[in-house]
Parts: C-alpha cells; sequence; structure tokens
C-alpha cells in the first residue's frame, strides 16, 4: 500500500502504516502537552522541572550506556 508523487514513491506494508501514523500523532501530542505544562502549568517553575528534566535525561542516558557498555569492543 503506498503513493507516489513524481519521483517520491511511497509504498510500504499495511502494518507499518499503521505502526507510523499513530506514533507519529502520539509524540506530537506528548510534545504539546509538555509544552503547556512548562508554560501555563505544573512546570512552570524552574524549581519543578527540575526532578522530571533529570529523570527524563537518566531515562536517556542509562539505556545509551547500557548499550554501550553491552556492545563494547564489539564489530
Amino acid at each position: 500500500m503506498g503513493f507516489g508523487i513524481g519521483t517520491l514513491d511511497l509504498h510500504k506494508s499495511f502494518g507499518l502504516w499503521i505502526s507510523d501514523g499513530p506514533m507519529a500523532v502520539f509524540f506530537l501530542l506528548v510534545g504539546l502537552e509538555i509544552k503547556r505544562e512548562m508554560l501555563d502549568g505544573h512546570l512552570c517553575s524552574r524549581e519543578r522541572i527540575v526532578l522530571p528534566a533529570i529523570a527524563a535525561l537518566g531515562g536517556m542516558l542509562l539505556p545509551a550506556l547500557f548499550f554501550l557498555a553491552v556492545n563494547h569492543g564489539m564489530r
């Protein structure tokens, strides 16, 4: 299933279209909600954003460090 416009040709399986579409919408909505919370909500002050920001950074860095530790020296 797919479509093409000129030289652009997008043909993917139905499962990929289903998984990619809702995932893009989900992350768009999460980003908009975080922005709203930082501007007007619970995370509008610097003191309140410190702990969630540290947790988010840890959630990105720890899996990356674990991956690097497990795959160190592999080629």
